[in-house]
């Protein structure tokens, strides 16, 4: 079993310079890095995300460097901790997004949903 013990944010840049109504075409990018001690049954999870506007004019910007950490009660091979923690933590990093850009005066940016 693996549980997400606390979330951390470790990193924010956020830049809006839109006027009101503006549409803007974005693109994002996601990385993942999961540091697993299988002799202490822990593992740190970090989510690096940015996202701007895809013409780079930089009207719109927000990079995160997003952690998790994990207890993880079974022996289980690093591959795996990494695809679940990610699994665990990325529904955390979506609703901070949601809540950062919404409490800034736009619409909340939703990121999609993990598959």
């Amino acid at each position: 079993m693996i549980d997400l013990e606390k979330t951390m944010v470790r990193e924010i840049k956020y830049v809006n310079k839109l006027g009101d109504n503006t549409t803007v075409n974005l693109e994002s990018s996601v990385k993942y890095d999961s540091n697993y001690d299988k002799q202490e049954k822990r593992s740190l999870g970090k989510v690096f995300l940015k996202v701007g506007d895809e013409d780079g004019k930089k009207d719109f910007f927000l990079r995160i460097e997003f952690h998790g950490v994990f207890r993880i009660d079974e022996d289980l091979e690093p591959d795996v901790v990494s695809n679940e923690t990610y699994k665990l933590l990325y529904p955390h990093l979506q609703a901070y997004v949601s809540s950062v850009t919404a409490l800034s005066g736009i619409p909340p940016l939703r990121l999609p949903s993990f598959q």
